[in-house]
C-alpha cells in the first residue's frame, strides 16, 4: 500500500510538473509571439514610412529636374529664333544668291521628276519586249 501511495504521489507530482511546464511554455510562447507581432508591425510601419519618404524625395527631384531643364528649352528656342533671323537677313542681303538657289532647287526637282517619268517609260518598254518573247 505504501508503494501504491508513493506511485500515486509520483504520478500526481509528474502530472503537476507536466501541467506547470505546459502553462510556463504557453506563457513564454505568448510573450515570444507578442514580441514577434510587435517586431513585424514595426517593420511594416518602417517600410511604409521609407516608401513615403522615397516618393516625397522623388517628387522633389522631379520638380527640380523640370525646373533645371526649362533653361535648356528656352536656350534651344532662342537659338532657333536666332537661326531664323540670320537666314532672313542673309536672304535679304544676298537676294541674287537666294534667287539662284531657288531656281536651282526648282530645276533639280524638275530633273528628278523627268528622270522618274523616263525611268518608268523605259521599264514599260523593257517589260513589253520581255512579255512579247
Amino acid at each position: 500500500m505504501r508503494m501504491r501511495k508513493v506511485k500515486l504521489a509520483a504520478g500526481l507530482s509528474k502530472h503537476i510538473a507536466f501541467t506547470t511546464g505546459g502553462v510556463l511554455n504557453r506563457m513564454r510562447n505568448r510573450a515570444l509571439s507578442m514580441a514577434w507581432e510587435k517586431w513585424q508591425s514595426t517593420a511594416e510601419e518602417m517600410a511604409r514610412q521609407k516608401q513615403l519618404i522615397q516618393r516625397g524625395v522623388m517628387r522633389m527631384l522631379k520638380v527640380k529636374l523640370a525646373a533645371g531643364l526649362k533653361w535648356q528649352s528656352t536656350a534651344e528656342e532662342m537659338a532657333r529664333q536666332k537661326q531664323l533671323i540670320q537666314r532672313g537677313v542673309m536672304r535679304m542681303l544676298k537676294v541674287k544668291l537666294a534667287a539662284g538657289f531657288g531656281s536651282w532647287r526648282d530645276q533639280a526637282a524638275e530633273a528628278k521628276h523627268i528622270g522618274f517619268i523616263v525611268g518608268g517609260a523605259l521599264n514599260r518598254i523593257r517589260n513589253r519586249a520581255l512579255s512579247m518573247a
